[in-house]
């Protein structure tokens, strides 16, 4: 319930003129909606993907509906704004990391006998691999060439290849560094 009632009080705002700095951003924006009602808290992200958009927290949702009427179309550094209810909390803390591992994981979805890993660091060893494979059940044996650094793990089934490959998915990624691949062969 709490989280649906924060989700409430979050806006989206879309079309922000982006040719400012971001502290000059929140600061006009907190301007023209503290009009209306409190601010709890004004996220920007500077990532590309992001610009050009904002989330407002407003500490009471009963004046969520007055601010949405009130500033969505209205112009705001040259530009029509557009404010809609957030869909999610703002403030949520999910890195990009994260998110890549899961939809790495649901995008391997015909496993083999063989997992291979590839874009390792070279300070990473046959030994290395061996250890955190040997371990899994069904495991049979370890190809490595350091030349490429890549390294193909063999299990007796696909069965067993998928249960190592979600079981040691993350720690996986914490040795070897996130820019690795791991995928089944």
């Amino acid at each position: 319930m709490e989280n649906i009632e924060k989700q409430k009080n979050t806006l989206y705002i879309s079309n922000i003129n982006q040719n400012m700095n971001i502290k000059e951003i929140k600061r006009r924006l907190l301007i023209m909606f503290s009009r209306f009602t409190k601010i709890k808290d004004i996220s920007i992200s500077n990532r590309l993907k992001m610009r050009g958009q904002a989330f407002i927290s407003i500490e009471e949702s009963i004046h969520v509906e007055k601010c949405m009427e009130m500033t969505h179309g209205r112009y705001f550094m040259g530009k029509r704004l557009i404010v809609q209810y957030a869909l999610h909390e703002t403030g949520r803390k999910k890195s990009d990391s994260t998110n890549k591992l899961k939809k790495q994981i649901q995008n391997d979805i015909n496993p083999t006998k063989t997992l291979v890993i590839r874009n390792f660091d070279k300070s990473i060893g046959f030994n290395d691999i061996i250890k955190i494979f040997s371990e899994s059940k069904g495991y049979l044996t370890v190809r490595y060439v350091s030349v490429k650094q890549i390294a193909f793990i063999d299990f007796d089934t696909p069965e067993n290849a998928l249960m190592a490959y979600k079981n040691l998915f993350i720690s996986i990624f914490e040795t070897f560094g996130h820019q690795i691949e791991l995928k089944f062969l």
